[in-house]
């Protein structure tokens, strides 16, 4: 009789962890969908964005342009604004239209994450960009298959800036 009934208690605490790990993948996979359907904020004189695809984002950081070319696209970074909010990469001649050089001119790290924020993921899905330390700067290339995107600082959600991408530069195309 006990032989039956460890069978049966067996069988039950199995058929709990099957159960518990197919809601755990569901829950995941609704996780999923749902960052995939999410649209970036734009500015109100930007106009309209085209809806964002799922898309798999790779740390597009690079190092392959210097630091310091006057030709960049840039952003920077102070008094808790980013400078100019939007910014429109074409490729030129030089080779540097499709990168865009980040500097921070605060006093503290800034962490820039591509958006929207994402408190109830413990993160950000897209880019996972290197801290910019004070008076520091990165170059990154966001040619994702969209023409338009926005970033954050992961620290103050607020403060984004927006990227159009012409089609010279898109990788979609």
């Amino acid at each position: 009789m006990s032989r039956t009934f460890n069978q049966k208690i067996m069988r039950i605490l199995v058929f709990l962890a099957c159960l518990g790990i197919l809601v755990f993948l569901a829950l995941h996979f609704m996780t999923i969908v749902r960052q995939g359907k999410q649209k970036p904020q734009l500015p109100a004189d930007a106009g309209t964005a085209p809806e964002k695809p799922s898309v798999n984002i790779q740390n597009t950081q690079t190092q392959a342009v210097p630091q310091n070319n006057p030709a960049l696209s840039t952003i920077n970074y102070r008094d808790h604004r980013f400078t100019p909010l939007t910014t429109t990469l074409e490729q030129n001649a030089k080779g540097t239209g499709c990168v865009i050089r980040i500097v921070n001119q605060s006093n503290t790290p800034l962490m820039v994450r591509l958006s929207p924020h994402e408190k109830a993921l413990k993160g950000n899905y897209g880019g996972q960009y290197d801290p910019i330390g004070p008076g520091k700067s990165i170059i990154i290339d966001p040619r994702f298959d969209m023409g338009y995107e926005s970033f954050h600082n992961f620290n103050a959600p607020s403060e984004e800036f927006h990227v159009r991408l012409t089609n010279s530069c898109r990788s979609d195309l």
